[in-house]
């Protein structure tokens, strides 16, 4: 059944929960187990602020958009914002363009780009990144983030969700998982304040930054910027 959702609504932990879980059931293979585990590792909270963050009738640029599962709950929390997502892997594209196309949401779209290299052709009025800034060098992630800032219109915003190094338990345990889910990155982790001042660095005005509380080992930080 499609996702129908006309206007912008507010949404309670337990219906994001559940919009979750029914995109993550679009997936197929392996892809679908990584949907099972990934839904349930990112707080609710965050998807609220960043669906509130957004500008009505945005143009949103997602760098990072993986298998999409993430894109399309903004997109189905968000129906008047237009997303656009950019991922390495075609394969995840490819489901993620199958997920989107089975629960019927005309508000996101999804495209092969490689973000160590990274060339976005229009202006955009707001950038979210979920979890994608640690899994590249420090050389790309910082080229990555001035590349978004370039990408943005006056005023915009850029939306950070990241891993910090603090505590060290919980990077840890984070660390271990992605090195197990991810072997051949090149990862690149930072604390609270680094990855503010690598916003300051590419331009971003208006930093700042929180822990998110969650329940489970994950030292989970989100971080905002705007381009003057």
């Amino acid at each position: 059944m499609p996702l129908h959702l006309e206007e912008k609504q507010q949404f309670d932990d337990t219906q994001i929960h559940e919009l979750l879980k029914r995109i993550s059931r679009q997936y197929e293979g392996r892809l679908s187990v990584y949907a099972s585990i990934r839904r349930r590792l990112i707080p609710a909270e965050f998807f609220r602020l960043a669906a509130d963050l957004l500008p009505p009738g945005s143009d949103v640029l997602e760098v990072g958009s993986g298998i999409g599962m993430f894109t399309l709950v903004l997109a189905a929390m968000r129906p008047d914002i237009r997303i656009s997502g950019f991922e390495l892997e075609p394969e995840r594209v490819r489901q993620a363009e199958k997920a989107r196309v089975a629960l019927n949401i005309g508000n996101a779209h999804f495209a092969c780009q490689d973000l160590r290299s990274p060339t976005f052709a229009s202006a955009f009025d707001a950038c979210v990144a979920i979890d994608l800034f640690h899994h590249l060098p420090k050389a790309a992630s910082d080229n990555l983030m001035t590349t978004a800032f370039s990408s943005l219109r006056p005023g915009a915003k850029l939306i950070c969700k990241e891993i910090s190094t603090r505590p060290r338990m919980k990077w840890l345990f984070t660390y271990l998982l992605d090195l197990a889910v991810a072997p051949k990155d090149s990862f690149s982790y930072f604390d609270l304040p680094s990855r503010k001042e690598q916003l300051r660095t590419a331009g971003f005005h208006n930093v700042f930054g929180f822990r998110m509380n969650s329940l489970l080992p994950y030292p989970h930080i989100v971080i905002i910027g705007q381009k003057a």
